[in-house]
């Protein structure tokens, strides 16, 4: 009988001994990923301190770091889109409109964003109807350029055998007379998303 009691002291101490080390890791884990959560938030990169302080709901003030979390992204946001900084901005704003206390404020905010931005595309478009291409010009920025739209884009047989930095594109404008007669090609070429090297202009006397 002596013998039995014993063995179940021992076993209750091995079993609250395990139990307590289980604890104390857990809690041990759980503190480093609050104090990381801290330092993120310091630092102002709010969507990691955000991801952070969700893995620890309930612990410490982890749910009151959270709400402190979205105040400021909010108010971020703000200043963001004041300062014409649409992508960020909406980065923010589109994690915000999933919280239902920041829901509409979130929504309205992108929209606002969303017009700035169209009212910035079309001001920048307008300004480039006035830009013939450049070296170093963004292909996306060619078909609004002064040039127009290309009449061809033209690839070598095994452009996509290449590598990106070796990939090129060539871009040409064929001007024709009304008898189908060449007066002038513009060329260029396009390589990593943007103008490489001067356009030219090549113009062709069409005799009577």
């Amino acid at each position: 009988m002596k013998n039995k009691k014993i063995l179940y002291m021992l076993i209750f101490v091995v079993v609250g001994w395990i139990f307590y080390k289980f604890i104390d890791a857990t809690y041990l884990e759980k503190q480093r990923i609050y104090s990381y959560g801290e330092m993120y938030l310091k630092e102002k990169d709010y969507l990691t301190a955000i991801d952070r302080f969700e893995e620890i709901k309930g612990f410490k003030d982890s749910d009151k770091r959270i709400q402190q979390t979205y105040k400021m992204m909010m108010k971020k946001s703000m200043k963001l889109l004041n300062d014409g900084d649409l992508y960020d901005a909406g980065v923010l704003l589109d994690v915000l409109a999933e919280v239902p206390e920041y829901k509409e404020q979130a929504e309205t905010a992108s929209k606002k964003a969303d017009e700035l931005a169209a009212k910035y595309l079309a001001e920048r478009r307008e300004k480039l109807r006035d830009t013939e291409p450049y070296d170093g010009m963004a292909a996306s920025d060619i078909d609004y350029s002064g040039w127009g739209p290309p009449t061809t884009i033209e690839r070598d047989v095994n452009y996509y055998s290449y590598r990106k930095e070796r990939q090129v594109e060539h871009y040409k404008w064929i001007t024709q007379d009304q008898f189908g007669r060449i007066t002038q090609i513009k060329t260029l070429m396009v390589r990593q998303g943007a103008v490489w090297g001067e356009p030219s202009v090549s113009n062709y006397y069409v005799g009577q």
